[in-house]
């Protein structure tokens, strides 16, 4: 799950990106500056996906380990959604 998760993670295209990478399921999103990343937690949160920021400008991601694929796929149409929004 923590391949699918990251392999659809890495599909998104966004200028703000620097990094995408993980283990596992825990995968972080490193963004330009930590500006980027706390609006982006609030669009995430808002949108109905709870993410921590971390070290300013990552965004954590760390789901359940008995995560189902229906619940990924919908954490990843929130992600996608939020960076569209942004």
């Amino acid at each position: 799950m923590g391949k699918y998760f990251r392999n659809d993670l890495l599909n998104i295209q966004h200028s703000s990106i620097v990094d995408i990478r993980g283990v596992g399921l825990f995968n972080a999103i490193e963004l330009e500056n930590g500006n980027i990343a706390e609006k982006l937690n609030i669009k995430l949160l808002k949108n109905g996906l709870l993410t921590k920021t971390t070290r300013g400008n990552i965004i954590r991601l760390s789901p359940p380990l008995t995560i189902k694929k229906n619940n990924i796929n919908n954490a990843l149409d929130i992600i996608n959604k939020s960076f569209k929004d942004l």
